[in-house]
């Protein structure tokens, strides 16, 4: 890498808190199987039907009764899902779950609310009492690829030993796939596309930096499929932030993953349904109601 290309990404750590010039070669998210004329004539009963069946059939397929499972759960709708599926499959008692936080914070609260009333093995990781040490950021920092920033899990070398062997179950893609980051008005150019990822995701935003560290957009990964198929803005969250940012967090060493979001019957449904049922999740917000009544009745930090 040249001194230009160098601190261009740099600029993109500064800037996004992950380094733009990276790629997965054992990683990618498949999206050349979208067919939006499938289920262009189905009603939502019938989508919803679909999606219920798809979404136990991921949790199936993988499901081993003969290992630990365990499920980082937070406020959100993805970890939910992810428990509610494993819950068809086996008894409250033979989970274990775990949430991080800081008292007071939704991720932290309704996680821990959401274990209780489900019943699992379940662990709290105040991280205000949790001690940082030198040595363990990093051999974190190692697990993540130094890739991008640190402080985003729980305390990791206890998480190693109250887990070590057992199934870490991830909602890794779950709401991007969903529609979280479908725009009402999505970008008609590259370079407009490419303008409001770096805006939307600017790490930090209490200071601007100098306008001569900004030019890294070249760096943002941009294969492009059928833009009547996934929009240019999702194109480039999918191959980047997803990619670089989420998954070495998600999904740092050190653990035996399984990742139902990236069953293949599941995205292609997902992403194949009109883009009316995915704007603001829509969609996957009903399949999981209608799918998990009980458990989609508590509170989640997005409603």
């Amino acid at each position: 890498m040249n001194n230009y290309s160098d601190s261009r990404n740099i600029a993109s750590f500064l800037t996004l808190g992950y380094f733009l010039d990276y790629s997965n070669p054992h990683f990618n998210i498949n999206t050349f199987c979208i067919d939006k004329k499938k289920y262009k004539n189905i009603d939502e009963g019938t989508l919803i039907k679909t999606g219920s069946k798809l979404w136990f059939n991921a949790i199936s397929e993988t499901f081993d009764i003969n290992k630990e499972h365990v499920v980082p759960l937070s406020g959100g709708l993805d970890s939910r899902a992810i428990l509610a599926g494993l819950l068809e499959h086996t008894e409250a008692g033979n989970i274990r779950t775990y949430t991080f936080g800081i008292p007071g914070a939704l991720d932290y609260e309704i996680g821990n609310y959401v274990a209780k009333k489900c019943g699992t093995k379940h662990t709290k990781f105040n991280l205000n009492n949790h001690v940082y040490r030198q040595d363990e950021l990093e051999d974190i920092s190692k697990r993540v690829r130094q890739q991008t920033i640190l402080f985003h899990h729980c305390p990791v070398w206890d998480a190693d030993k109250l887990y070590k062997g057992c199934v870490v179950w991830s909602g890794f893609m779950g709401d991007p796939l969903a529609g979280s980051h479908l725009q009402t008005e999505p970008s008609k150019s590259l370079e407009e596309a490419k303008k409001i990822f770096i805006k939307k995701n600017r790490y930090v935003k209490s200071i601007e930096l100098k306008k001569e560290t900004t030019g890294f957009s070249d760096l943002i990964n941009c294969e492009l499929i059928d833009l009547n198929l996934l929009t240019l803005d999702e194109q480039l969250d999918f191959q980047n932030r997803q990619i670089k940012y989420i998954v070495p967090h998600v999904l740092m060493e050190g653990y035996a993953y399984k990742t139902p979001f990236l069953y293949q019957p599941w995205i292609d449904f997902i992403l194949s349904v009109d883009n009316k049922h995915r704007h603001k999740m829509a969609l996957y917000k009903k399949i999981l109601l209608r799918s998990f009544p009980k458990i989609f009745s508590y509170r989640t930090k997005t409603c």
